[in-house]
């Protein structure tokens, strides 16, 4: 298992918890994470921030965005080739997902005609711009088709109200129809997170 932790500055750490209503949030964080760590440079512990971003490659690798009182983890589907301070991303079809490419799918899933009221033919000529070669059109399909995995923890005192809306407690998946929520009688750790989804260490147990 390798694992890599980058500091979060205050711009990242408004942008990477912005909330995920669909697919195409989902993606779009993930490219924002592939673009920030390639062009991640020690930040000094600028303003001593305790927001990080932790990526665990392994079997089952994924992404944890830390701050006080929120993480969020999602499945990591890239793998990771770390040589001389350099971290480069592939896929099982794109062997390099640089920051251009990483740019060029964050520009496709925020564009308002697939968004709002796009058709198929609006659909088709976004994927077959001149400015996107096959490498866009394989990663896209991988990210489309991709599971997230999406789990988040709050520590929220603002909007608490009972066992419907407890103060500690996970949000499972992050869709309106789908998203629910599972009560914790504590505050956790990041580190305990980490360790319910870590396949390699001993299950939790819902206690009834």
């Amino acid at each position: 298992m390798k694992q890599y932790e980058f500091y979060l500055t205050q711009y990242e750490q408004d942008n990477f918890f912005k909330p995920i209503r669909d697919k195409f949030d989902a993606i779009k964080l993930l490219m924002d994470i592939v673009k920030y760590v390639k062009l991640y440079e020690d930040i000094e512990e600028k303003s001593h921030c305790n927001c990080k971003l932790i990526l665990r490659i392994d079997k089952s690798s994924r992404v944890f965005l830390i701050s006080d009182g929120k993480y969020i983890s999602m499945t990591f589907p890239f793998s990771v080739l770390h040589k001389d301070k350099s971290i480069n991303f592939y896929s099982k079809n794109v062997d390099d997902i640089d920051i251009a490419l990483a740019s060029q799918i964050i520009t496709f899933v925020q564009d308002k005609k697939i968004r709002e009221n796009g058709d198929e033919s609006d659909f088709f000529d976004l994927i077959t711009s001149p400015d996107n070669d096959l490498g866009f059109w394989l990663l896209l399909k991988e990210l489309i088709f991709s599971e997230d995995g999406y789990l988040r923890y709050d520590y929220d005192p603002e909007h608490v109200s009972g066992d419907v809306h407890p103060l500690y407690h996970y949000d499972i998946f992050y869709s309106s129809q789908c998203t629910f929520k599972i009560g914790i009688n504590k505050n956790i750790s990041h580190a305990e997170m980490i360790d319910l989804l870590d396949l390699t260490t001993a299950c939790h147990f819902v206690k009834y």
